[in-house]
């Protein structure tokens, strides 16, 4: 640290409560190896990225200190292991070869000043689909000493796979990140999670594909809309495939909700209590549900949930025999 420098407390501002749990998560040595902040890549969001990134440099004994020369260096973008990305100002994506070369390559070789690497990917729901693919590799084997962050307005947009495999940073005071008025819906229907026989399962199943189909015709009705501004005659074709993908996205969101809630579960049963649950003010039904888990089966009941939902996320129609059989496995009834 610079002789005579004055220590600054990190303006975390929005996200007190998420860098409260960061905190206590690194006194522990228990930091994630990925966290999803929901916000602007510009403002608070941001300022909570760099300090979490500052932490894992800083020669305070209170990190970060704000002052110290590599907490200096993160905040001038000038620091050699930390590497970010961020969508091309034209096409507003951001391609694999992008999020290769400025990211994932350099976070698989060598620190340059040794201990840990940083990755940091803004509006990260610009990320292509090839490059959502070459990230979830990363996410599944991620390398040693390795912090992964990413910001996204909509986190929705990310493939719920991603999603279910960061630690979800969101403002405080706020309920579920996503904007999906039907999260509540949702979140009400698993607070019986997990189901404890066939019968539930299938009446949790025939509900939740209700809430699928519902986000579904909300995303045709809002292509058309759009497409009756615009004032022009629509191609077809072009209008069909904006609808099937806008359908997809928002199906995706509905299951990112259910994979949120039994991560959440998985959690609790693994840490007891998390300052960063996604469904924080459902804490009292969480509880409940994970009491009825153990950490084994919490997390079976994940894992299988992720992949019924990369099935079910691909198909431009709603599969409820899949959604069905599923649930049935998962209550014992399969």
């Amino acid at each position: 640290m610079t002789p005579g420098a004055e220590v600054t407390r990190p303006d975390t501002a929005g996200y007190d409560q998420a860098w409260e749990g960061v905190l206590r998560s690194r006194e522990r040595g228990r930091l994630a190896h990925a966290y999803l902040i929901a916000g602007a890549p510009r403002g608070a969001a941001l300022r909570l990225a760099e300090s979490m990134i500052q932490i894992l440099y800083c020669t305070a004994d209170s990190p970060p200190c704000g002052v110290c020369s590599p907490c200096v260096r993160v905040a001038e973008l000038a620091h050699p292991d930390v590497h970010r990305v961020e969508p091309k100002s034209k096409s507003r994506q951001i391609r694999v070869e992008d999020l290769r070369e400025q990211v994932l390559t350099p976070i698989s070789r060598t620190a340059y000043e040794g201990g840990w690497k940083a990755g940091l990917i803004l509006s990260a729901e610009c990320l292509h689909p090839a490059a959502q693919n070459k990230f979830l590799k990363t996410l599944e084997e991620p390398p040693d000493n390795t912090l992964l962050i990413l910001i996204a307005e909509r986190p929705g947009a990310l493939l719920s796979t991603i999603r279910s495999r960061c630690q979800l940073l969101k403002p405080s005071g706020g309920g579920c990140v996503e904007a999906d008025p039907r999260a509540a819906s949702l979140a009400d229907l698993l607070e019986a999670y997990p189901p404890s026989n066939p019968l539930e399962a299938e009446g949790l199943a025939s509900r939740v594909c209700d809430l699928l189909d519902e986000a579904a015709a909300e995303a045709e009705a809002e292509v058309e809309r759009e497409i009756g501004a615009e004032g022009e005659e629509p191609d077809r074709k072009e209008v069909e495939a904006r609808i099937r993908t806008r359908t997809i996205e928002a199906r995706n969101a509905v299951l990112a909700e259910l994979i949120s809630w039994v991560r959440d579960l998985w959690t609790l049963t693994v840490a007891g209590d998390c300052a960063c649950l996604h469904f924080g003010g459902r804490r009292e039904a969480l509880a409940r549900g994970a009491s009825r888990l153990t950490p084994s089966t919490a997390l079976h009941h994940l894992r299988t949930l992720e992949r019924m939902s990369e099935r079910l996320a691909r198909l431009a129609r709603r599969d409820r025999l899949i959604f069905e059989h599923t649930m049935r496995e998962l209550s014992g009834g399969g």
